[in-house]
């Protein structure tokens, strides 16, 4: 049996408006300290939260985003701009794995 969710992938990173963006290579920074933000809150969580839920059913094809999607969904209940960063660095790792899978 074989699982691919390439085209999910593609329409995620579609719908958050980065296909233009520059893929890059790991999904969380080391040492990121994320715990330890401080700001104000996102006036909308619940878009932080979709992303975040959207990403979390992706980590079932995709065991290296499980650790910044561990990290990430602590943050649902009081999400701030730190994180929602955090969660769109996410997408450009992902799209830096759909360019790899493009030239397979």
């Amino acid at each position: 049996m074989f699982m691919c969710q390439c085209k999910y992938a593609q329409e995620i990173v579609h719908e958050c408006g980065l296909l233009g963006a520059k893929p890059i290579e790991f999904s969380i920074e080391e040492n990121h300290k994320l715990a330890l933000a401080n700001g104000c809150l996102l006036k909308d969580a619940t878009q932080y939260c979709g992303l975040v839920k959207k990403l979390i059913y992706l980590t079932i094809t995709r065991p290296n985003l499980v650790y910044a999607m561990h990290i990430l969904s602590q943050f649902m209940q009081g999400a701030i701009e730190v994180h929602m960063d955090a969660a769109r660095r996410v997408f450009f790792a992902i799209k830096k794995e759909q360019l790899n899978l493009e030239f397979f």
